[in-house]
């Protein structure tokens, strides 16, 4: 990370809800997670009503140790959108952090597919699913992608950045499959996240089947690459794209997709009524909203 970064990230830190709402304790979160990064401790964190594992070098640990429940603003959607007996699936799953948020909120009634590719981040994964008693939540270590075959997965010491497609610490060879191959024929779903550092739009195109027969109502997705096929693909299958304002419980239509998009199905936006949704019309010039860039902005989310 370079020095802007470095930069921006601290004025990011410095200014989220949580350090202000927390300005005693939030130093002393941060200097325990230093404590755990020096010595190489794992620790467990409280998130929700449940406990998380996390080595000192995943990046999804150390914001939920800074940030607990503000940790990521998909939090905040899925508590207003997920309910008993819906669908979540969680495609770069890693440690776990939205796969129990999301088996919580869906209770037993729902179901939780939930995938993660690298096998020492699954096993971490596996465990914290153990740990909470989870029994709503299937679980897959594959590494998904456009098609089935063995693929080399660039692994990073931050699990958070580890990635089929941009360069790591270290490689080695993984299974792929196609997500249409993965779950059953014609299953419902109702929230689709994909964090998968770069490959988000090969997860897609090995979705077309389920996209063509039962599509997924909400497509929360991170858009670092590929961004014209992936607006053209989501556009094709009846989608509206919108960014999330957490603080207000907002969903702010733009005309294509941001860093973090939340895509909308047309038949999915009436299940929305928990959000205020802002249509494109109403926000025009939309190039001027927060949060209208197609790669990350240093600090953005630095996990």
């Amino acid at each position: 990370m370079n020095l802007s970064q470095t930069a921006k990230s601290l004025v990011w830190v410095a200014s989220h809800p949580e350090r202000k709402a927390h300005p005693v304790k939030f130093p002393l979160r941060v200097l325990r997670w230093e404590w755990c990064r020096m010595t190489g401790t794992p620790v467990r964190l409280p998130l929700f009503d449940f406990v998380i594992q996390a080595r000192p070098s995943d990046g999804m640990g150390r914001l939920i140790c800074y940030f607990r429940d503000r940790a990521d603003k998909l939090f905040a959607f899925m508590q207003g959108y997920l309910k008993p007996g819906m669908t979540f699936v969680d495609v770069g799953a890693n440690i776990g952090s939205h796969t129990l948020h999301g088996a919580r909120l869906v209770a037993d009634t729902g179901t939780v597919f939930s995938f993660e590719a690298d096998p020492d981040t699954f096993s971490l994964l596996a465990e914290n699913v153990r740990l909470n008693r989870v029994g709503n939540a299937v679980l897959c270590n594959r590494c998904l992608s456009n098609k089935s075959g063995t693929v080399i997965f660039n692994r990073n010491a931050n699990s958070a950045r580890s990635s089929l497609l941009h360069p790591g610490d270290s490689q080695m060879t993984l299974s792929a499959s196609a997500l249409d191959d993965l779950l059953p024929l014609g299953q419902p779903i109702d929230l689709l996240k994909i964090d998968v550092e770069g490959a988000d739009y090969l997860v897609l195109d090995g979705a077309r089947r389920i996209f063509a027969n039962a599509p997924p109502r909400v497509v929360v997705i991170e858009v670092t690459s590929c961004s014209g096929e992936i607006k053209d693909f989501l556009l094709s299958h009846a989608y509206r794209f919108y960014r999330f304002d957490e603080s207000r419980s907002v969903l702010v239509e733009v005309e294509s997709p941001v860093f973090e998009t939340y895509a909308v199905h047309d038949n999915a936006r009436q299940e929305l009524s928990t959000f205020e949704i802002i249509p494109l019309v109403d926000n025009a010039p939309f190039t001027n909203l927060p949060g209208q860039r197609l790669t990350s902005p240093a600090g953005a989310r630095p996990a």
